[in-house]
């Protein structure tokens, strides 16, 4: 019952009517890991996302720290997911036969814990920013719904543009 509510909660925040179903799964399952794991590594109620209003969990993160780790594990559980997905994707359009397939996808989870280790290190270029960004426009009250899209826009360009620099190393 708590989860049914604290998962009623969060899903009621997320808009994803744009973009494409997949990304969509993935916004949501993120969420749902996130708020998850936070509830689970901090049960007491002095940290719970939901732990006076369920429907107001804005007014419970508190604090500028905690927001940056619900924001670093939701980008390290997005681009996790993200990447097992296309990866899996790209390969199923261009290997031919299912057993290279089968193997592709088993050796993938085995690197699975190496994806996820690289998401999470790669979502650190997140906590800086969601400091500021929260300090700025989220401390005393729900910021307007410009600054939390925009606040979405440059995260991921953030998270886009270390992708890019880290191709560009290889």
């Amino acid at each position: 019952m708590y989860w049914n509510t604290c998962w009623g909660s969060a899903k009621g925040l997320i808009t994803t009517e744009n973009g494409s179903l997949e990304s969509n799964k993935m916004v949501r399952d993120a969420i749902l890991q996130t708020i998850t794991a936070y509830e689970r590594n901090n049960h007491d109620d002095q940290l719970s996302l939901f732990r006076e209003q369920p429907s107001n969990i804005w007014s419970n993160i508190g604090s500028g720290a905690a927001f940056c780790e619900l924001t670093r594990s939701f980008f390290a559980s997005f681009t996790d997911r993200y990447l097992k997905y296309y990866l899996e994707r790209e390969a199923a359009s261009t290997i031919n036969d299912y057993r290279s397939i089968e193997v592709f996808s088993k050796k993938l989870s085995e690197q699975a814990e190496a994806i996820s280790h690289h998401a999470f290190e790669t979502s650190k270029i997140m906590q800086s920013f969601a400091a500021g960004w929260f300090n700025n426009y989220a401390k005393n009250n729900i910021p307007p719904t410009k600054e939390i899209v925009d606040f979405l826009r440059v995260s991921f360009g953030k998270m886009r543009e270390e992708f890019r620099r880290e191709a560009d190393e290889l």
